[in-house]
């Protein structure tokens, strides 16, 4: 530069050394703000995987507590299935017994019938 200078070139230069001076304080903050930015994102990092932590724990906690319950209902249900089923063959064997008896008894009728019948008609026909 000239010895010389101009009014508004010096004015121009201290502007441009203010903006200068502005922009690197400005570039400070930004750092500062960014190291303030990664410090909470750390920590939310950490506190969103203690959270995820803790909710994995409780949903297999919640999970071992449901499988027990539902075991629980499944032996009461199959406990509750074999005594009706046990009531039900009882009940179906007395009645098929009693159907089975009366059945016996009905044919041993119908036989004696038939042979008494036969011996009539045998009787009738011999004695003609």
């Amino acid at each position: 530069m000239t010895a010389e200078q101009t009014l508004p070139e010096l004015t121009t230069r201290d502007v441009l050394l203010q903006l200068d001076r502005r922009m690197t304080l400005v570039e400070e903050d930004l750092r500062s703000l960014d190291e303030k930015v990664e410090r909470i994102d750390t920590r939310l990092d950490a506190r969103i995987e203690a959270l995820d932590t803790k909710l994995s724990r409780k949903h297999d906690a919640l999970d071992v507590k449901l499988d027990t319950k539902i075991e629980a209902l499944d032996t009461k249900l199959s406990r509750r299935i074999d005594a009706l089923d046990a009531k039900f063959s009882a009940a179906l064997n007395n009645r098929i017994t009693a159907l089975d008896a009366r059945l016996d008894t009905k044919f041993h009728w119908m036989v004696g019938l038939l042979v008494g019948t036969w011996l009539s008609t045998m009787v009738i026909l011999l004695l003609k």
